[in-house]
């Protein structure tokens, strides 16, 4: 009786190893929320001040980038990595949940089918351009991240987040809006649009990115050493 309670114990993790493990899977419920609500989104074109872009741009922008930054700063590229299949897979699986609420026949004293559809129906080309833009995008986003951040030896957070991110959007941004609306829409002034509201994004997330590796540190044992064992 007693060697199993000294194991029940000896099993418990430090508390900020505990906060630590929190932070990660908190970060990750936030991409998954950002992707999911991205897939949505991406259905409806905005203009904010003469500029034409995605509405998904700003919710894929504020809650995937800063967060797999935040996430290679402090765990390394390889939970980086993790964080985007993890997303990638939440997307696949929210679309096709999506999709089969589509297909179940509605019931016929239900008035709001049309409208339901016309919401959440997306077009083959929009998942499928979501999804390769995503991955592209964020595994680009990791590496450069990770590379910048061995360059630096840790230092310049600022530069390798926004240079990381910038690179990331170009690239989301690009296959998104070629894959999902050549054909349909006028697609340059919308990549362009599209990569001008996202590195403003980047711009103005910067301190929240220093603000989020800031606050998880404080739970962890020691400084960041991701560099370290990015290869």
């Amino acid at each position: 009786m007693l060697a199993q309670q000294e194991k029940i114990f000896t099993d418990v993790q430090p508390a900020e190893e505990i906060s630590s493990q929190q932070a990660y899977l908190f970060l990750n419920f936030l991409c998954v929320v950002g992707l999911c609500a991205s897939a949505i989104t991406a259905n409806k074109i905005v203009s904010l001040g003469g500029i034409t872009f995605p509405c998904s741009n700003i919710i894929f922008s504020l809650l995937t980038f800063p967060v797999t930054d935040i996430i290679s700063e402090i765990w390394g590229k390889s939970y980086a990595k993790k964080t985007v299949w993890v997303g990638f897979l939440g997307q696949c699986l929210f679309v096709g949940l999506i999709q089969v609420s589509l297909w179940v026949p509605s019931a016929p004293a239900w008035p709001n089918d049309a409208a339901y559809k016309a919401i959440l129906s997306t077009t083959p080309r929009i998942l499928l351009a979501s999804m390769v833009a995503f991955l592209s995008a964020q595994m680009t986003d990791v590496i450069i991240f990770s590379k910048l951040k061995r360059m630096t030896g840790g230092r310049f957070l600022w530069l390798r987040n926004n240079v990381s991110t910038f690179m990331g959007q170009v690239v989301n941004s690009v296959l998104l809006i070629t894959i999902a609306f050549y054909g349909v829409y006028p697609i340059g002034p919308l990549i362009v649009g599209s990569i001008g509201l996202k590195w403003l994004i980047a711009l103005i997330d910067t301190p929240l990115v220093y603000y989020g590796v800031y606050a998880i540190n404080k739970h962890l044992k020691g400084a960041t050493l991701a560099y370290t064992d990015d290869e």
